[in-house]
This record gives C-alpha cells, structure tokens and sequence, in this order.
C-alpha cells in the first residue's frame, strides 16, 4: 500500500471512520487529548501537502484513501482494478517513489484501462526496478491537467478567452487573445486527421453498407484509408456501428477465410497541406479499438505509427524519403473496445511534407474465419501533449473534404460498378452529330476541384464495359475515353453510336481518384 498524510483520506465520511495512519477516528473511543491530537495531525497533513504542490508535485494515489501502485516493466506501472485514465493523462509530469533509484521523474506517453490501468511513462533518466513503489506524484504545473471552466475578461469586461481555450501547448497556462484563438489548432479544426479520422465517409463503397475487398492493394477502402497485405492476401475494410457514443460509423478491417498469413497495413497518408501546421511540434495520436476474439498476431499486438518524410505525399508502404517515426509504438486490443493515446516523444520535423498515420499487425496461420479482425473508430491527431475530445465535424463538411481526393457520378449509396443502370446519377452527353460521328469536348467540372490532377475510370450504366451508351436507343457508343482532363473539370470523346440521331443523350458513369 501507498500514501502519506492526506492521501490516507477517504472520499467518503464514513470511510475516516477508522485509524488512519497515526489517527484514530474511530467512534467512542476518544478522549480530549486523543481529538486535539488527531486534529493537530491533520493540520500537520495539510500543511504537508500545500508545501508538497509549492514544490510542483501532489500526491493523488488512485484518489481515494491507500492505494497500490504495481511494478509492470523499467516504464510502466499500473493501478489494479480501477480506472484512472483520468487522473494520470498522456503528456502530464509524474515522480514516482521506490526504494530504486529513489525518486523518478518522467512524462506520461499512454494510459490505458482494461481491467487495471496501465500507464507508460518516459523518464527522465533511467527506469524503474521490480520493487514496491511507495508513492505516485502528479506535477502541479502539468499541461494535461482538466482545469474548470471559466471565462476570462479584459479590465474594460470585454471577453477574452474561455478556460477551454487556452492554449495547452506548455506547462504554464496562458490566456489567449481572441486574435490567437482565431489561428489556434486548440479551438477549431484540431484534428489534422479530420477529413475521415471517424470513418464515416465511404464514398469508394456503397455508403452505408459499405464493404470494400482489397486483394494485396494497397488500396482505398473507406475514404482516406489505404489497406495494403502482404502476399496478396484477400483483406477487406467494412462499415460497421461506431465504437463509440456519438459515432455513426466505424471501420471492420479483416483478413478473408483461407489468405496466407503476413503483414497488413492500414493508413491514413496525409498530404503537404495537412501536415504543415504541426511542424516543429509535439503531437497526440488518440483511438478507439478492439480485435475479435480470434485476432491471431501474436500476443495479438497492432503496431501504430505516426510516420514523417522529405518526399512528396504518398503511403509509407511505398516508401518515405528521409523516413521519421515521429511516434512508434504498439498496443494489444482487447475484445472491448478502449481508448488509446499516445504523445510523440519529439516534434514533427521542419521539413515534413509526407506523413501517415499507420496501424499494423501481422496475421499468422491460415484465416479460417473473416474473424481475424480489428475494429477501429475515432482517430485523432492533434498539436501538443494532451489529448482532447475527439473532433465530430458535421458529415457534410467531412464528405467535402474528402472529395477533394475522390468524386463519382454515381450516387452515394452506389459503389462504382459496370451496369449499374442510368438511373443512379450518371453524367449525360448531348450529341452534336449523327450515328458514327465522332465528337469531344463536352466538359464536366469537379466540385469541389480535386487536389491533383485525377485518374479517371469510365462505366457504362447499362453494359459491362467503359463505353458511353445512348440513353435514347440502348445502344453502346464506341471508342470512349477522356478527352481533357484537369484538376478542375474533365472532357469526354467517344464515336456516336449505329443508328444514333442528333439531340439524342449518351450516358456514362465515372469516378475521378486524385487519392495520395
């Protein structure tokens, strides 16, 4: 057991209700004398303690009387059976007390509660030994400390900031003015993943019951995802319930019944624009996850990197040109679902213009069930040492973001497919000319315009090829393809088909990929 002074206090009355430390409360035992001692000890405790915080630490425990901090391995500890994820918070300064190497001072980097809660810290210097550690300290000055909220004014009671906006960035708290906070990452627009970090577009599929195979790849799944499996492997991302209260959606990644075994990785490349605002700065990397029952890797870990380059956005499976794991580390989802976080150890370099976020694992024997499975949902990656929130913005604003990699003309509950007949969206050409003329030109725009110069890939609605099919007769036309293709619009030209007539509508269903 651990503690000293007050943290030998309950939270509740009845519980100092007993002999606490050298204090005895217990009733209709005492004597004048025994009161004014006890008191007198309790003064002594609290003075001990405001002495301990103008120090800069505090001695919290599990937050509730005795508490038992457990050695797990030289950087981590745990407290057994009870959830205190929010008490000891990635990025806070902690000093642990043990018999080796004494006192330790380190930085949280993850806290995570399955059954006991684990926490990992960096120290200092050194690392702990497998002893009893007989006390845990929070810093009083840490920046992952949950402050009240409160509103700050100007001496003439104009508003300034409230306490939810002020900057985190640093172990002092400082106020903000509202000029600040227009640029600050903390107050809008945190989550630099927030284009599809909570799975919840799934244009590539068939929207809401979405389910996209990928055979090796790598491959988009939902938008922004890229899943790529060694061996060839038959895997596959599918939409599933959110794993979390106030998703919709989240993301079944699985390995399919009878692929080999091997490496998958599954990531979110960001582009130059994207990563620019956290250069030179601390980042946070929080997510929800769990693994089915017969997850097979061994000790069913999941590798999970925030990985930095020089290059031009791409994927890291593809390669990274002066390649930085600004955060390297792994995790073993349980089958309940848990929220992680981990803080970078170093700042995203100066230089960066390619980044991913990237989880990994490695399946081993042959996949008897689409069982072999992770589970995934709100992703976040944010400037600085703490981790908020997750972000929800509005699906419209999400699904905007997103198109600005990836348009179709189908709608959105349709997935791209040959023969999908013309009622689903396709574009329509007006024809110029009669039967067996050739025409192009016809432009049609992109909205919003996508970030690079797109692939194209052409459907016919009606017909298992790429040809444009006249709407008016059920005819194909012939020789289809892309006349012009920009960031901005796009230009078909195609041979009229038999029999066709002037004024009469062609058909022909697309997709626009500009994906990194």
């Amino acid at each position: 057991m651990a503690g000293s002074g007050v943290t030998l206090y309950a939270v509740t009355a009845a519980g100092n209700k007993a002999v606490i430390g050298t204090i005895d409360w217990r009733e209709d035992v005492y004597m004048p004398s025994q009161i004014n001692d006890n008191l007198g000890q309790i003064m002594a405790d609290i003075r001990a303690m405001a002495n301990s915080v103008a120090n800069g630490w505090l001695e919290v425990g599990d937050g509730d009387g005795v508490y038992t901090a457990t050695y797990v391995s030289a950087n981590s500890f745990r407290f057994d059976g009870v959830d205190v994820t929010s008490i000891y918070r990635t990025g806070m300064r902690i000093l642990v007390a043990a018999p080796t190497p004494s006192f330790l001072p380190g930085t949280v980097t993850t806290s995570v509660f399955a059954t006991h809660t684990t926490i990992t810290v960096a120290w200092d210097a050194g690392g702990l030994s497998n002893e009893p550690i007989t006390a845990v300290f929070v810093g009083t000055g840490s920046s992952a400390l949950s402050l009240p909220v409160a509103t700050y004014t100007s001496a003439g009671g104009a508003e300034l900031a409230t306490q939810a906006e002020v900057d985190y960035g640093t172990d002092e708290q400082r106020i903000v003015t509202p000029a600040t906070l227009a640029a600050s990452p903390r107050k809008s627009h945190r989550n630099i993943l927030g284009r599809n970090g909570g799975f919840e577009v799934w244009q590539r599929g068939a929207g809401g019951s979405a389910h996209v195979p990928v055979t090796g790849g790598p491959a988009y799944t939902c938008d922004g995802w890229s899943l790529w499996a060694a061996g060839g492997a038959l895997m596959g991302a599918a939409q599933v319930a959110g794993l979390t209260s106030g998703s919709r959606h989240g993301a079944f990644v699985y390995r399919a019944a009878t692929q080999p075994a091997g490496l998958v990785v599954f990531e979110f490349p960001l582009d130059t624009d994207e990563i620019a605002p956290a250069r030179n700065s601390l980042v946070t990397l929080s997510f929800t996850m769990h693994a089915s029952a017969t997850f097979t890797p061994a000790g069913r870990t999941v590798g999970v990197k925030f990985t930095t380059g020089t290059g031009a956005p791409t994927k890291t499976i593809l390669g990274f040109t002066g390649s930085v794991d600004v955060i390297g580390t792994s995790v073993a989802p349980t089958t309940t679902a848990v929220r992680y976080t981990v803080t970078s150890l170093i700042p995203v370099p100066v230089n960066a213009t390619q980044a991913s976020v990237a989880f990994s694992w490695t399946t081993v024997g042959a996949a008897v069930t689409t069982e072999d499975a992770v589970y995934i949902d709100d992703v976040q990656l944010e400037i600085g040492s703490v981790a908020t929130p997750f972000e929800r913005r509005p699906f419209e604003q999400e699904l905007l973001a997103c198109r600005r990699h990836y348009q179709k003309s189908f709608d959105y509950g349709i997935a791209p497919v040959v023969n999908s007949a013309t009622a689903n969206g396709w574009s329509s050409i007006p024809q110029a000319s009669g039967a067996v003329g050739n025409l192009s030109g016809w432009a049609t725009p992109f909205s919003p315009s996508l970030r690079v110069v797109p692939t194209m890939t052409l459907y016919n609605p009606n017909a298992a090829n790429a040809q444009a099919r006249n709407a008016i007769i059920s005819v194909d036309c012939t020789s289809t393809g892309t006349y012009v293709i920009a960031q901005n619009h796009f230009s078909i030209s195609w041979t009229t088909a038999a029999g066709s007539s002037v004024g009469q509508s062609n058909a022909i269903h697309w997709q626009a990929d500009a994906g990194i």
